[in-house]
């Protein structure tokens, strides 16, 4: 079903979509109107008439055009700022490319050293050292074989009609298209159409608990955190997978959202993602209780910690299993063990790729799904905690007032604590 819809999809985009490159002839000054642009053609053809004939008058007639342009451009570039910064609510993505346009240093891969202490020498290079040092990351599930799904579940998935259109319209036109060629753009015009045909496919899909390959391979960007730009440690892998996938992971992660909010799972000591919660209410709760401690006098440990590779190495048995203790089976939770194994990734720098690889573990970062599947891996990380705990995500910071040497003892606890919880899962996933 899914090659077929594919095929005469790609099939209909070549007979029939146009194909125009659009010239942009505001590169270096988009703000100006074109009111503005005359003015300054006037300006210009004042200058060329004073060259000519010298004289006051001539001279004045151009100055006061040129005073009236420099307040004119002053003014079209403020209105344009102030137009800009209005988009930007709710469109980070044309924020940073903003930004990135506005430097004079534009951010590239460089190249990025080697095993042997050599570096590469083309992009197609750098991206086979990048893609085998994302792999390196990975942990290995030993004698992984499907687990035993139980039929019977809490939750229950229904997707409609109603909800791919709505998914269909929330796509943005300016995503680039994964490894199927699909584009997102085609999608989103043609909604009212596919919708019926992609809603039975979806249907059948979860039914089945059966992905396509076409869904689970990924092109990498690499995206630099710190440090190094010439070593490949300091980046972190981003996953552009199909954009269809995408819409029926969104229709999933809402309902899935829903019911979690509904029970309750979520603990209130993760504020990534979760409704009602940011970095700005995790920053307050806990100057709030630091704030408190130091006006009564006492002093305060707190121990930032930070799971390297967290995303990379989450093992997908274990994931799984936790799916099922929050009330995720049946045929959701096939559907989701089909997701998340048999991946494959190349990294693209640019426009060079690097040789297709397996991914053994993790969730995609990148996909609509995966940040949901990460919170709930990570959601029981509080309960080996006795002090204070607060997470973003997989960033994380722990700490205690001090009134006693007991209490720095109890913060050591509470570390070792959470290393044990980590050594657990990485003997069962090596």
């Amino acid at each position: 079903m899914w090659e077929n819809f594919r095929e005469k999809t790609n099939t209909i985009v070549l007979q029939h979509v146009p194909f125009k490159k659009v010239r942009n002839t505001q590169e270096k000054s988009p703000w100006m109107t074109r009111l503005t642009r005359r003015m300054i053609k006037k300006r210009n053809k004042a200058w060329n008439i004073y060259r000519q004939f010298s004289s006051t008058r001539n001279f004045n007639r151009y100055k006061s055009l040129r005073n009236r342009v420099c307040k004119r451009i002053k003014q079209d570039k403020s209105d344009y700022q102030r137009n800009l910064i209005e988009k930007f609510k709710g469109h980070p993505k044309l924020f940073y490319g903003y930004m990135r346009n506005a430097t004079t240093v534009k951010s590239k891969v460089p190249n990025i050293a080697q095993p042997d202490d050599t570096f590469t020498k083309d992009n197609g290079e750098a991206a086979s050292v990048l893609c085998d040092y994302f792999c390196s990351t990975f942990v290995h599930e030993a004698d992984y074989d499907s687990i035993g799904i139980p039929q019977d579940n809490e939750f229950n998935l229904s997707v409609t009609r109603d909800d791919v259109l709505k998914s269909l319209s929330k796509l943005r036109p300016d995503k680039s298209p994964a490894p199927d060629n699909m584009k997102p753009l085609f999608l989103r015009e043609t909604a009212q159409k596919i919708a019926e045909p992609l809603t039975l496919f979806f249907q059948r899909s979860v039914k089945d608990g059966i992905v396509p390959d076409d869904w689970k391979r990924a092109n990498i960007t690499p995206i630099h955190k710190k440090g190094l730009k010439c070593q490949a440690e300091n980046y972190r892998p981003i996953s552009l997978t199909s954009c269809v996938c995408q819409i029926l992971e969104s229709i999933i992660k809402v309902q899935m959202t829903a019911y979690l909010d509904n029970k309750k799972v979520i603990s209130d000591r993760q504020h990534s993602f979760v409704s009602g919660r940011s970095c700005l209410t995790n920053l307050l709760e806990v100057f709030e209780d630091w704030t408190k401690s130091l006006d009564k006098g006492y002093g305060i440990e707190v121990i930032y910690l930070d799971f390297k590779k967290a995303f990379d190495t989450v093992p997908h048995q274990r994931l799984l299993q936790k799916l099922q203790l929050f009330g995720f089976g049946g045929h959701l939770l096939r559907w989701i063990e089909s997701f998340l194994t048999g991946r494959t990734m190349r990294v693209v720098v640019n426009g060079a790729s690097s040789s297709w690889m397996r991914v053994l573990s993790g969730v995609p970062q990148g996909s609509v799904l995966g940040l949901l599947l990460f919170l709930l891996f990570v959601n029981d990380l509080p309960d080996w905690i006795k002090t204070n705990i607060r997470i973003f995500a997989d960033d994380t910071k722990i700490w205690t007032r001090i009134t006693s040497v007991k209490d720095s003892e109890g913060l050591q606890s509470d570390l070792d604590s959470l290393s044990c919880s980590c050594t657990l899962i990485r003997r069962n996933a090596k």
